[in-house]
This record gives C-alpha cells, sequence and structure tokens, in this order.
C-alpha cells in the first residue's frame, strides 16, 4: 500500500520501481496478482502509453499464469478488468476487448464492485 500512497503523492517513478521490486521479490501467486495489476493500471495511467505498454504487456502474461496457479477466482476477474483498463490506456483497445469479451463469459453474473471496475476497460 505505501507504494500507492507514494503513487498519489508525486514520487511515482521511485513508486513504480519499489513495486517492480515487491513484485520481484514476492513469492506467492495470489499477492502478486495485486501487485501486477496495480504496477500495469498505475504506469498506464502515469508514463507515455509507449513506454507503458511493455510492462503492461508483461503483467498480463505473468499475471495470466499466476491466476491459474493461485486459484483465486475472485482476484482473476478483478486481475483481467484491471488488465483491460491498463491495455485501453496504452492504445490496445482490441486487445482489451478481447480480455473483456472473455471475462464477460467467465463472469455472467458478476458482483457489483466487478462489475464498476470493468466500465473501466470499456473501449
Amino acid at each position: 500500500m505505501r507504494h500507492l500512497i507514494e503513487l498519489s503523492q508525486g514520487g511515482w517513478q521511485r513508486a513504480l520501481s519499489e513495486l517492480k521490486a515487491e513484485l520481484a521479490s514476492e513469492e506467492d501467486p495470489h499477492y502478486r496478482l495485486f501487485l501486477r495489476y496495480n504496477l500495469a493500471v498505475s504506469t498506464a495511467r502515469l508514463a507515455r502509453p509507449s513506454e507503458a505498454s511493455a510492462v503492461v504487456w508483461e503483467q498480463l502474461e505473468g499475471g495470466s499464469k499466476d491466476a491459474r496457479v493461485a486459484g483465486c477466482d475472485r482476484c482473476r476477474a478483478e486481475f483481467m478488468v484491471r488488465l483491460a483498463e491498463s491495455l485501453v490506456r496504452c492504445g490496445a483497445v482490441d486487445a482489451a476487448t478481447d480480455v473483456l469479451v472473455g471475462w464477460d463469459q467467465d463472469y455472467p453474473v458478476a458482483h457489483r464492485q466487478q462489475r464498476f471496475l470493468r466500465s473501466w476497460g470499456a473501449p
């Protein structure tokens, strides 16, 4: 959480760097999902789209693996909608749409907070 607070207070480059370091040291795939989507969303919001794109794609790939291993459906659902938002912010609208189509199929009756987060990534 300290990284998210620092992001809000203006030291975003350092906060992203520390978030990456924490992600690299986290052994539990369940907790990595939280770190991955926060890194992706924060980078997509704050960095230039061309710079953020590589980070977002890396987190999408790694997070997809972590979600399978962790086996937490709730966290997987949130991860997917957060990554869709990140993809849109980087200009990868078609990829975000694909993620959301898959999400809609997997979660036809989702929690209202997840539906709300899903709207952030809608192109």
